[in-house]
């Protein structure tokens, strides 16, 4: 986690590092590779249609022989081969470097049936920008053999690759997979996919650093009833043949709509061509398709991996990249996406393309693949927190407030984020950190609906009866931001009834109430992670997803073993909430590991001016701060959430801290 946050801990304050909805570059150091405008003057070496196998072609009736030609696709060289083979090529685009360069092992999309290595640079000009070199491979296709061949090919091309290394000055350690739809399929399997899918003589391959999954089918039996991928899922499968054309009655086939768009006879009008259609998948066609799909092979240990889909692909359902995305999260894998609003099967603006492109190579970045520019490297001068960002100022002439309401109407046709916790997320006007989150929001695209109450724990909300008034608002796809735990250490019962039982497990404590909404009974108080798994199951009845958030930091301190003072990082709540998280599954964003890296940048005088109140309150600009530490843990652990981040994310520029007093 730790290097997670130095990686992105760049968005801090006025940069935006990691993984915004439109990055920008970083104006005080910026890498070359940033400006985009200078990806078109990329020339590399190139050296093309290399062999790097003969392989059989194998008979798939189920293919169709012609699929068409895209464009912007290599023209096959005549060459002698052995009959019933072909051979295989890749290209490899090189960038002048005196040192091992990171390479990019590219495969084109075309759905498995069609396609080839591209005659342009286009496609990857942004990596070659970043100084990695890029190898584009070629396999084949449905026509040419039926699956697993295209994955089997890939493999060997991986071998190749590591064969090849001191040949073309490639850095094995840095070796990055990437495509585009089924080249995305096929990225995510040469990653992902166990040796059993290796050719002979194709074992030793490089151990992949990174995979780009560009709106690649992730569950191909989904893909097999997906109307826009359904014909090429079956061709490439090849297990089942088509249903042969149905005959159209005399009378439905000798009609022609009229130009009102009524049917009117033609005579002598020849039964139009019907559409020949896929039988249903039977069991082996499902068993095979899981088989050739990356989700069956995720598991810990996975490389990192970038998604990029649209949200409104007709072509491959954008649940598969979801489903990809929220496997690799179960699996504790490191994850980022760009989900493209209105995007559909490639084919974004250029601007959207573009930008896709920038977070793939700051995630690479962020993963050790690219060098880090110099401001985001961590190697600056005492007082500033890694990657140059400066400490947190309390002026507040210079941050950003909360200008929208605190209870905006929520529309219902968006997805809300709700806030539910205590004071440290709402405590009067502009004093809880949920006050100051929505502007960091594109709240034309999210609602953000802080919901947290001072003084509650995670019992007394329920007992009061506001979660209740809370849930009552939660649809499905919306977010709830979970935060519990200063107020759930008090009293059983009493003048605040409010406190819980410690840990995770089933006790239970019957207690006489005098004051609260239990007066006059007894009351069965519960677990602290008894009451917080309530929220995750309700939650989730909703068709929502929970989000756990560790506690905000207190301004606690305590020396180290060296004598050097720290900041309060842990604490048994933040415990019980990572063990629910982590048992079913879920997000735990980890905002205070973050806050507490910017708290002692500060120094502890410093510090002191964000809680003028008591130890756990912030003034407002505290709160603002605090907000900022959520929004980079978000993007830390590169939650769906990250996706619906502004363009450019008002962060600030403080003015230096005051002198300690």
């Amino acid at each position: 986690m730790r290097a997670a946050i130095t990686a992105l801990m760049g968005l801090v304050l006025g940069q935006c590092a990691g993984y915004c909805q439109n990055p920008q570059a970083n104006a005080a150091s910026p890498l070359p590779w940033e400006d985009v405008a200078s990806w078109a003057n990329v020339h590399p070496t190139e050296t093309d249609n290399i062999i790097f196998a003969n392989v059989p072609l194998l008979a798939n009736p189920s293919a169709s022989p012609d699929p068409g030609t895209p464009n912007g696709i290599r023209t096959p060289i005549p060459e002698q081969v052995a009959p019933g083979t072909m051979n295989l090529h890749v290209d490899v685009y090189q960038v002048p470097s005196s040192q091992p360069t990171p390479v990019v092992v590219q495969f084109h999309g075309g759905g498995w049936i069609r396609g080839d290595r591209p005659t342009s640079v286009q496609t990857f000009s942004a990596l070659l920008a970043a100084g990695m070199s890029v190898v584009a491979v070629q396999y084949r296709n449905a026509k040419d053999a039926p699956a697993p061949a295209a994955i089997e090919d890939v493999r060997c091309a991986m071998a190749w690759v590591k064969a090849n290394a001191a040949r073309f000055n490639f850095d094995l350690s840095r070796v990055v997979t990437y495509g585009g739809s089924a080249g995305g399929h096929l990225a995510l399997m040469a990653a992902y996919a166990p040796a059993s899918f290796d050719p002979p003589g194709c074992t030793d391959q490089p151990k992949v650093a990174a995979v780009l999954d560009f709106y690649g089918p992730a569950n191909l039996a989904e893909g097999l009833t997906e109307s826009g991928s359904s014909d090429f899922t079956h061709q490439w499968l090849g297990t089942q043949l088509p249903l042969a054309p149905e005959a159209a009655s005399p009378a439905a086939s000798a009609s022609a709509p009229s130009a009102g768009g009524n049917p009117k006879v033609v005579a002598g009008a020849q039964p139009p061509a019907v559409r020949r259609r896929w039988p249903e998948p039977d069991a082996a066609t499902i068993l095979k398709a899981k088989e050739m799909s990356p989700l069956t092979y995720v598991r810990p240990g996975m490389p990192p991996t970038f998604i990029v889909n649209g949200d409104s692909d007709h072509t491959v359902d954008p649940t598969q990249s979801a489903e990809l995305k929220k496997a690799l999260d179960a699996a504790g894998v490191p994850n980022g996406q760009d989900l493209v609003l209105g995007g559909g099967h490639g084919g974004f603006s250029k601007e959207e393309s573009d930008k896709a492109m920038l977070l793939c190579l700051r995630f690479l970045e962020a993963h050790g693949i690219l060098p880090a520019v110099s401001s985001r490297d961590g190697a600056q001068a005492p007082g500033v927190l890694p990657n140059g960002v400066p400490p947190p100022t309390p002026a507040q002439a210079n941050l950003p407030q909360n200008n929208l309401p605190n209870d905006p109407p929520l529309d219902p046709k968006l997805p809300t984020l709700f806030i539910v916790g205590d004071s440290t997320a709402r405590n009067g006007l502009d004093l809880g950190w949920g006050d100051h989150l929505a502007h960091y929001f594109d709240t034309t695209r999210i609602n953000v609906a802080n919901r947290a109450r001072a003084g509650r724990s995670s019992r007394s909300y329920i007992d009061e009866g506001l979660w209740q008034k809370t849930l009552a608002e939660i649809k499905p796809g919306d977010y709830v931001l979970l935060q519990w735990g200063h107020n759930d250490g008090g009293d059983l019962g009493g003048a605040k009834p409010r406190g819980d039982l410690a840990g995770d497990g089933d006790a239970t404590e019957d207690v006489p109430q005098t004051t609260g909404p239990f007066a006059g009974q007894t009351e069965t108080i519960h677990t602290y992670g008894w009451y917080n798994r309530k929220y995750v199951a309700d939650i989730e009845a909703k068709g929502a997803t929970p989000i756990f958030l560790s506690m905000t930091i207190r301004d606690i301190w305590t020396p180290d073993a060296n004598g050097v003072s720290r900041i309060e990082r842990e604490n048994k709540y933040n415990a019980v909430m990572k063990k629910i998280a982590d048992e079913d599954h879920l997000a735990f964003i980890d905002m205070a590991a973050v806050e507490a890296a910017r708290l002692e940048a500060t120094g502890e005088e410093n510090a002191k001016q964000l809680f003028p109140i008591d130890h756990t309150h912030t003034s407002s600009e505290g709160a603002e701060l605090n907000a900022q530490s959520v929004v980079i843990s978000l993007e830390v652990a590169h939650s769906p959430l990250a996706a619906y981040l502004k363009a450019q994310l008002p962060l600030p520029q403080p003015a230096p801290m005051p002198a300690a007093k």
